[in-house]
């Protein structure tokens, strides 16, 4: 690394990154960027530090759409009492990340940006839908968070561009989410499989009239289970349905082995996290 700049505002960010494109790297909480820097994976030639750009931090709700900018810290989310009430799975992905420390520095952004196929907050944010709103000096776009992770470590972000925050529908009076976690302890560990889920149903029918299913660490992406939710929409509310919507996300999944696990063990419990993050979605429904 070269050198550190700290930009005052966004447009200033901006315009640094448009210069410097693939040469500089975006630096919020650092929790995973420091770690690679560190051990020699990246090396940047300018580190520009984010933290002074106020209008990246905040939580709104503009009717029943919530917005999270950049700057946001898995702590933030934890101690938002709307996004306990709009977003618990949310709450409880961040929830889950880390030590506290890590919460009090990490954002939420930085874990997408990070993409990790274990990331915890991603298939949390891909059950809710979310998308990313991504600026650069000349425009601003946004796009599916399940579309932005194109392999480990790389996303369709370009050299110029930032992540600036994140969107998403609150979960409604006929939704339920849910969120798993399967880890070596219960906690500071990566996964080892991860799942959530937002459900929607028709409660005088007793159907499913919705699905969104996301699971992680068994692909090079977190990726959403299409077929488990196609499985699901329309179907009757029952034990059997629910057992087949993960038995189909199982086969969805193509994990490997690696030091935390194994891709056989992966594959079972795959099966297992989508039945739990379907009947948790489900008994948060009120």
């Amino acid at each position: 690394m070269k050198k550190y700049i700290i930009p005052e505002n966004l447009g200033e960010a901006l315009e640094i990154l448009e210069k410097y494109s693939g040469r500089a790297k975006p630096l919020a909480g650092g929790t995973d960027l420091v770690l690679q820097i560190r051990d020699g994976k990246i090396n940047p030639d300018f580190l520009i530090d984010l933290t002074r750009i106020r209008e990246l931090n905040y939580i709104k709700t503009q009717k029943k759409l919530i917005k999270i900018g950049a700057l946001v810290t898995h702590a933030d989310v934890v101690n938002s009492k709307t996004l306990r009430i709009k977003a618990p799975l949310l709450v409880e992905a961040c929830e889950s990340i880390g030590s506290p420390q890590v919460r009090n520095m990490g954002t939420i952004v930085g874990n997408i940006m990070n993409a990790s196929p274990a990331a915890d907050t991603a298939v949390a944010l891909m059950a809710l839908d979310a998308e990313a709103i991504i600026a650069s000096r000349t425009e601003k776009r946004v796009e599916k968070i399940e579309s932005i992770f194109v392999g480990p470590g790389k996303t369709s972000v370009k050299g110029n561009e930032l992540v600036i925050g994140i969107r998403f529908q609150q979960i409604d009076s006929d939704q339920g989410g849910g969120f798993f976690k399967l880890g070596k302890r219960n906690s500071l560990a990566i996964s080892i499989v991860n799942s959530a889920a937002v459900i929607k149903i028709d409660k005088s029918k007793k159907i499913f009239t919705d699905a969104k299913i996301a699971i992680g660490a068994v692909a090079p992406t977190p990726l959403r289970a299409k077929k488990a939710e196609e499985m699901l929409i329309g179907s009757n509310i029952s034990n059997k349905n629910i057992e087949n919507a993960a038995q189909a996300a199982m086969k969805e999944a193509f994990p490997i082995s690696d030091i935390r696990s194994s891709a056989e063990y992966r594959k079972e419990m795959i099966k297992i996290a989508v039945k739990q993050v379907i009947s948790k979605a489900l008994e948060a429904i009120k």
